[in-house]
């Protein structure tokens, strides 16, 4: 599992995402996947749910190497979703609403083109 480990991890690294971030996610202690990357230790039913569930992860992959790392042949929207969601709850109150400001702007833009045409 710990090669397994290392090629999904060398992905989400893409993203910004460490082992320790990821742990605490998981609502492990933030060594968790550390801990199981430096040992014989395998991730637990409820870590390999969660890796399904957040980034779309094949557990059989994960468990077994069959098959391959994502569900549906690839990295789906849930991932790019999962990581935007992190990194939204990481942004203070403040920085979080000027984001909100933004998003509402471009919103109000791409509306305005769709009515128009």
């Amino acid at each position: 599992m710990k090669e397994r480990l290392l090629l999904l991890f060398a992905e989400l690294d893409e993203y910004g995402i460490s082992y320790r971030r990821l742990s605490r996610d998981m609502g492990k202690h933030q060594s968790y996947i550390g801990n199981v990357m430096s040992s014989n230790r395998t991730l637990s039913q409820d870590a390999i749910e969660y890796l399904t569930a957040r980034f779309n992860v094949n557990p059989e992959w994960l468990q077994t190497g069959v098959g391959s790392m994502f569900l549906d042949g690839g990295k789906t929207n849930n991932i790019d979703q999962a990581i935007f969601i992190t990194k939204w709850l990481s942004l203070p109150k403040r920085e979080r609403q000027s984001v909100e400001n933004i998003v509402n702007i471009l919103y109000e833009h791409v509306d305005q083109d769709h009515q128009e045409h």
